[in-house]
């Protein structure tokens, strides 16, 4: 990312204030012990720091003893990340185990048959009382286990009752005994962003080795500091080095941390009527908030004040519905009213898939599952529907498959890049991904044929027209969005550096064009993919 234009960084700087004063809110009163660990937060990543590569973070990754990975317990970003490390470990063979604070040490036996399999999801999370014990998403550790069950990984459960203090003691002590066992085997931890501070965890387990050999990797991840320290210098990349094996991953904004702690807060913590078993029937979706009208409300005028979108009254762009799993039945109900079958098939596998739309012929917006991301992406889709409702146009039913091409992705186009505008670190999948999609062995055949589509649409092999010749509406649509999100990902990357003022005009002529044409398409596309080789590029791991 390239030095942002000032109305950018004062957008984010506004969101990250909001949202961390909203999160830190619900915390109340700080025990000194808390405060004293955060104090130390504050100091440590206010050091001087390098940029530092992929390469360098995973040549110390691969050649330490302990590896430990700050994890912000309601933001999914940091499971991701350890995701991502596991596969790295996985692919350069190294056999490790994975240390996790959140299951305590004792519910250890529980966690061996859940890895084998000998009990089932809702009974490991009875056995070891998540419900009373974490209660943090369990989404975002059920995928780890899931890595780690078809990778093979063994899992140690790290957390204890006590202090913080007390709790790292006894974590030291577990990675301690496990490199004198198993001293071939490293350690992989996921365990809190202020436990893993230099002179935290990783200090009480070098004083258990002193005079043996030990080397660790300390990975924090989306400091607060460090994220506008290189958002003021103009940083590129997304891994900084404090030192030798000392980092820190910018995956993320920070104020979407704190967003998924003010919604966790709201949602979990204070629901005297959380069900264990519901939240697995739901597949952990995550759902509103009392203040998610609101929220949707702010970034909507966040985001047409910041592309310079002023002809609309404020009553016409809050004219809308938000719905989410909750809401399952009426949204059901609504699709069932469309008569045209195609149209009607296109709508049931949006909603089966888990995907956001809006619902047609109404102000109604589905939100598949809740981030500040998505809902961003949804003021996207509100944004484009509203300025666009003074054209007349066809139905889905009448339209061919060239016109349901062009409209759906300059759609997804406008409302992904609304999505960047809140999220810069968001990533989309790019033509190399593209490619090696196809290549992979259990793809579903829907997203091979769109995959397909959307590879010919870029290298121009042949006329929009016979590329979605007897296509569903669900091979389009994919197709779309795997375009639109591309071409506003480049887009994007050229309103930050140099084009602010073409990417501006290039957006409003989506909103202002009566009808969606091969040629407005074609101009977009030559902007967002100029003097770059797309079909080389690659997207970060982080």
């Amino acid at each position: 990312m390239g030095t942002p234009k000032i109305d950018t960084i004062n957008l984010h700087y506004r969101l990250y204030q909001n949202m961390k004063e909203r999160a830190l809110a619900f915390e109340g009163k700080s025990s000194a012990e808390l405060k004293s660990y955060r104090n130390d937060l504050e100091y440590y990543s206010s050091r001087s720091y390098s940029a530092a590569s992929e390469n360098d973070l995973l040549n110390s990754i691969i050649n330490s003893q302990v590896i430990f990975l700050g994890d912000f317990h309601t933001f999914d970003q940091s499971g991701r990340n350890l995701q991502r490390i596991i596969k790295s470990l996985a692919r350069n063979r190294k056999k490790f185990t994975l240390g996790l604070e959140m299951v305590h040490h004792h519910q250890q036996e529980h966690i061996n048959s859940f890895m084998l399999d000998e009990i089932s999801e809702l009974e490991f999370l009875e056995r070891i009382q998540y419900q009373e014990s974490w209660r943090f998403p369990w989404g975002h550790y059920k995928k780890i286990f899931e890595l780690a069950k078809r990778e093979q990984i063994p899992i140690l459960g790290l957390n204890s009752e006590g202090t913080l203090k007390e709790r790292d003691a006894f974590a030291a002590e577990l990675i301690s005994q496990h490199c004198l066992d198993c001293s071939s085997a490293p350690m992989l931890v996921l365990f809190g962003e202020l436990h893993v501070l230099p002179n935290k965890l990783p200090l009480q387990i070098l004083v258990r080795h002193l005079g043996k050999p030990l080397r660790q990797t300390i990975i924090h991840q989306n400091w607060d500091n460090v994220y506008w320290s290189m958002r003021r210098q103009g940083m590129n990349g997304q891994i900084v080095r404090f030192n030798k094996n000392e980092f820190c991953i910018i995956s993320a904004p920070p104020w979407m941390k704190y967003e998924s702690m003010a919604h966790w807060y709201d949602n979990i913590c204070d629901d005297p009527d959380f069900d264990i078993h519901e939240m697995i029937l739901n597949e952990n979706k995550k759902t509103f908030s009392s203040n998610s009208s609101e929220h949707f409300i702010e970034l909507l005028h966040e985001l047409t004040q910041n592309m310079e979108l002023d002809s609309l009254e404020p009553e016409e762009l809050e004219n809308f519905n938000l719905y989410d799993h909750n809401n399952i039945d009426f949204i059901e109900n609504n699709i069932q009213k469309i008569k045209a079958p195609a149209v009607f098939n296109f709508y049931d596998y949006l909603l089966t898939s888990n995907q956001s739309f809006k619902l047609p012929k109404t102000n109604g917006l589905f939100i598949a599952n809740y981030s500040i991301t998505v809902l961003a992406y949804m003021a996207g889709i509100q944004i484009f529907h509203t300025y666009r409702k003074q054209f007349k146009f066809r139905n889905l039913e009448n339209r061919d498959n060239t016109e349901r091409f062009l409209y759906f992705t300059l759609e997804r186009l406008f409302a992904y890049f609304c999505s960047k505008l809140i999220n810069p670190n968001r990533k989309c999948n790019l033509y190399s991904d593209f490619e090696r999609r196809l290549k992979e062995k259990h793809i579903a055949s829907h997203i091979k044929r769109s995959t397909t589509f959307s590879i010919e649409i870029l290298d121009q092999k042949k006329s929009l027209a016979k590329i979605f010749k007897g296509a569903s509406l669900k091979h389009v649509f994919e197709s779309s969005k795997m375009i639109g999100h591309m071409l506003a990902d480049y887009l994007f990357d050229r309103f930050e550096k140099i084009g602010r003022d073409k990417v501006l005009h290039i957006l409003k002529e989506i909103l202002d064009t009566p009808h969606m044409d091969e040629k407005l398409f074609q101009k977009i596309k030559n902007l967002a993919l100029k003097n770059i080789d797309y079909q080389d590029a690659h997207k970060e791991m982080f």
